[in-house]
């Protein structure tokens, strides 16, 4: 008697047949003495690494050994890691040119508002002030695109992690099934954030600490001489200390 049979479309064809181990013996006929794996599915799996352990100390005179099936199959526990980890990559180097775009926005902004800048300045505000508040520009408007770009992602997780998302039988299913079924963490929006903040700092660093440092008739003549930040960071931060 066959309990049940199930096909999950991978591309070797594979067939799970659920029976009780005297008919598996019967139709296979095979002996009793060989076998290659026996599962054990328990009702909590949070339990597995407590009855292994049991289990081996009841086995501990035979040929038999039981492990965790996270210990037993090492790849795929892993698979999910591994392609959120190549998927990271991606995000990075995408980052990476947004920072750099972004970089080259706040610059030509800075260039095209020198003058307000020198009327702040003028009328008493101090470098780190002025600095602070190109800084607080980038930064809230990269966290107002998270949030926007948070929502619709947050819906369309809710949708798919119910429903799924059909991969069809391609490679892709070899690994887990026909669906994929997406997950959103609060661990990954806290990273995305502190990378904004990051990269909020990166991007305004030089060309906002450049224009903080001009003096403030030549930014009120939109005239930008070089500066050398980190340089003037150091004799005004650190030697003062």
């Amino acid at each position: 008697m066959v309990g049940g049979i199930y096909n999950n479309g991978a591309g070797w064809d594979n067939w799970y047949g659920f029976t009780s181990d005297k008919d598996a013996r019967e139709m296979f006929q095979y002996d009793k003495g060989y076998f290659d794996i026996v599962k054990i599915y328990l009702n909590d799996s949070s339990d597995s690494k407590e009855f292994a352990k049991q289990l081996n100390a009841a086995l501990e005179d035979g040929a038999l050994y039981a492990e965790t099936g996270q210990s037993a199959s090492l790849l795929y526990p892993t698979m999910s890691m591994a392609l959120k980890g190549l998927f990271n990559l991606f995000i990075i180097f995408l980052i990476m040119v947004i920072a750099i775009g972004m970089r080259s926005a706040i610059r030509m902004n800075l260039y095209q508002r020198m003058q307000e800048f020198g009327t702040l300045r003028a009328i008493g505000y101090s470098r780190i002030q002025c600095y602070g508040i190109i800084f607080n520009e980038a930064f809230f408007l990269s966290v107002g695109a998270l949030i926007a770009a948070f929502i619709p992602a947050f819906l369309l997780n809710m949708i798919f992690s119910a429903k799924g998302i059909y991969l069809g039988p391609g490679p892709m299913s070899y690994f887990g099934g026909e669906y994929l079924y997406p997950d959103m963490h609060i661990a990954d929006v806290a990273l995305a954030l502190g990378a904004l903040a990051i990269f909020s700092l990166i991007a305004t660093m030089n060309p906002g600490l450049n224009l903080a440092y001009q003096s403030i008739t030549d930014i009120m003549s939109k005239r930008q001489r070089p500066v050398k930040v980190m340089r003037t960071l150091y004799r005004n931060v650190f030697r003062r200390s």
